[in-house]
């Protein structure tokens, strides 16, 4: 009988795990550094037999997030067949921010949950009409689009039309809804719109009269949904239009420059408008510049903040101040959920989460990396 090699008896051991539920569906295995340490081998043969799981469909591996353990069928064979595309890229610096890592992770532990496999592509891959066809095959369970900028809208109109039997889904942050209607085109994103009204509701139940909402001079559509959704919902529970101040930062430059601006901006509230007690703000670097002016009148006790939190784990950098946190990991769970349901809903809105002072450092000692 042939004898069997090191790292097929590593990936023998590997897969008993996975059997017995030492390791779960849709669980990230450890570092392999890790895995040479358990199972007492070379990091050489733990790298080689990660691999050949990967390639069998017992595991499921992303760069810069790591492996993820596949759910088996009853037969325990994996489901190697089907498998999802996630086009986008990383931002500027060439490296995956918070969001993407958060709307990943979701992604990831999904799909291996599903046993389903993914390929991460980039949006110039998908530009090259021939090599869309050879990355669109039959065995593609859909597309998720995620991390994708303004300029690449007409990209994903044109997947969605030339490719009808494809299901595409987008993970929609920044970008409208209102990119068309199509039978294969489904939308997650976070409601903006709400993110405000739960600011604005809350600084209501806290007693305020008078408010600010600052946010930026862009084009960034969410931005906007969140600024209005905080006015409206004010106006709705009956508060003057004269007692709601809206500021736009003119902001091109670096995060410590939006900051400076924002201080600036709220020392003019407060000198201009010197009854305007509850602050709404759109991000947390905006944020923090906000808290910086506040922090300067503290002789006021009914200053409030309530900002809107992009990610979890930066809930820290506000320090004493309410947040509507919005969870990018739930967002892609529900993306692959688009992919595997029978009658999946068009649109997905992940509803925002409001962290008060109590809440806030639980939540940043359960998210600390």
């Amino acid at each position: 009988m042939k004898r069997s090699t090191k790292y097929q008896r590593i990936c023998d051991a590997i897969k008993n795990d996975i059997r017995s539920g030492y390791y779960s569906p849709g669980e990230k295995l450890p570092s392999e550094r890790k895995l040479s340490q358990h199972y007492n081998a070379a990091h050489a043969t733990i790298n080689k037999a990660v691999r050949e799981l990967v390639t069998c469909g017992f595991l499921s591996k992303v760069d810069s997030l790591g492996t993820f353990v596949t759910k088996l069928g009853s037969s325990e064979t994996p489901i190697s067949g089907k498998y999802c595309l996630l086009a986008g890229d990383p931002g500027k610096s060439g490296e995956f921010g918070e969001i993407a890592i958060a709307l990943l992770n979701g992604i990831m532990s999904q799909a291996a949950a599903c046993g389903m496999r993914t390929q991460l592509v980039s949006t110039t891959d998908l530009h090259n009409e021939l090599l869309r066809y050879s990355l669109f095959p039959q065995s593609l369970a859909g597309v998720i689009f995620w991390n994708i900028p303004h300029c690449n809208e007409s990209l994903i109109l044109n997947c969605v039309e030339q490719f009808r039997d494809i299901r595409f889904v987008l993970l929609n942050y920044q970008l409208a809804e209102e990119l068309g209607r199509y039978d294969n085109f489904y939308r997650v994103y976070n409601d903006d719109a709400e993110v405000g009204a739960l600011a604005a509701r809350h600084l209501l139940k806290n007693g305020h009269q008078e408010f600010a909402v600052i946010t930026f001079n862009q084009r960034w559509r969410n931005f906007a949904y969140r600024a209005d959704g905080f006015r409206r919902e004010l106006e709705r529970c009956g508060v003057s239009n004269r007692l709601i101040h809206q500021y736009y930062l003119n902001f091109e430059g670096s995060t410590s420059d939006a900051v400076a601006i924002a201080q600036d901006a709220t020392e003019k509230v407060l000198k201009f408008a010197s009854k305007t007690t509850g602050f709404f703000t759109i991000n947390d670097y905006i944020a923090v510049g906000i808290k910086r002016a506040l922090r300067r009148h503290s002789e006021n006790k009914n200053l409030e903040l309530i900002a809107c939190d992009n990610a979890v784990p930066a809930l820290s950098v506000l320090n004493g101040f309410s947040t509507v946190a919005i969870d990018f990991e739930t967002m892609g769970k529900r993306a692959v959920e688009t992919l595997t349901l029978a009658e999946p809903p068009s649109v997905y809105k992940i509803s925002p989460d409001l962290i008060t002072l109590e809440q806030q450092k639980n939540h940043a000692k359960q998210y600390r990396c």
